[in-house]
């Protein structure tokens, strides 16, 4: 998903239109929706200022808006939250089993009749421990949303403020279920 996308994407979820998010950001009048629209279209990428303005007026963390790499833990977050925000992806959790006279074994299942690819769902598990951390209260998030804890707009809330939004945060914390 590319940036522009991204954008769009936060800008409908806040139910702004191109020309409010631009005056929000304090664009000229005569440009704003211009200024959005090119971002949004990929035809010019905002520079670091433009993109604090425009996370700062749709109240996400400039993270979620960000051009990523796959350098660090948090990009490598962000991008497995644009997945599962666009059905891409399914969080599920891992049981440990261990079997007689086997090593670790990691395995993982699914119901066939609710998966409608051509071929069998492949499974990943990451050894990078940071990232297993973030994705442990994501699992937690995802599955308060699904057993209707949250909302839909807290949960969505949850990832675009996330790290501040996380439970360990200790400075900048971002209350996720009233933003």
């Amino acid at each position: 998903m590319t940036q522009g996308q991204r954008i769009r994407f936060v800008r409908e979820f806040r139910h702004m239109t191109q020309k409010e998010l631009g005056l929000a950001c304090g664009f000229p009048k005569a440009s704003a929706d211009v200024r959005i629209r090119q971002y949004e279209s990929d035809q010019k990428s905002p520079k670091k200022d433009a993109l604090e303005l425009i996370a700062a007026a749709l109240k996400v963390n400039i993270y979620s808006l960000n051009n990523y790499t796959t350098a660090n833990a948090t990009d490598i977050l962000e991008n497995l939250f644009w997945m599962e925000t666009f059905g891409l992806l399914e969080l599920f959790k891992l049981e440990q089993v261990r079997e007689p006279d086997e090593d670790w074994v990691i395995r993982g299942s699914y119901n066939e009749p609710n998966y409608f690819q051509y071929h069998a769902p492949i499974g990943i598990t990451v050894k990078y421990n940071l990232v297993n951390e973030f994705m442990q209260e994501w699992y937690t998030r995802y599955v308060e949303y699904h057993q209707n804890i949250i909302s839909k707009d807290q949960y969505t809330n949850w990832k675009l403020n996330w790290p501040n939004s996380c439970d360990s945060t200790k400075t900048g914390y971002i209350d996720w279920k009233n933003v």
